[in-house]
């Protein structure tokens, strides 16, 4: 299978402010993976794929704020539950700044070199 990726990913476990239109206010989460094109986080709340969302991620003291959109969600059911009741979801940035977007792929880079 063709990798269709444009940036390494890595499982990276970081904090994250995740709102959207629907959710003003919206919650912590931490990422499963992250990369300089974007990010995957489980979420409580299917979001519609292609919405907008807006994401501050903290990443030791640096303090990333960017913009993005909802590009896949896949269910996820617990075991006995009868719907699913979590939901995998991959977030693509549309509007990061250029240096933050270099310090994720640089980071994810470094990270990838030890492995």
């Amino acid at each position: 299978m063709e990798e269709r990726r444009k940036f390494p990913r890595l499982k990276y476990p970081c904090k994250l402010k995740f709102s959207s239109a629907e959710d003003r206010e919206g919650y912590v989460v931490h990422t499963e993976n992250i990369s300089g094109g974007g990010l995957r986080v489980i979420l409580q709340k299917k979001l519609a794929v292609n919405s907008p969302v807006e994401i501050e991620l903290m990443i030791g003291k640096k303090n990333i704020k960017a913009e993005g959109r909802i590009a896949w969600v896949l269910d996820i059911k617990s075991p006995g539950a009868e719907e699913a009741n979590l939901f995998d979801t991959g977030v693509e940035f549309t509007q990061i700044p250029a240096e933050d977007k270099e310090f994720l792929s640089k980071l994810v880079e470094e990270f990838l070199k030890k492995v």
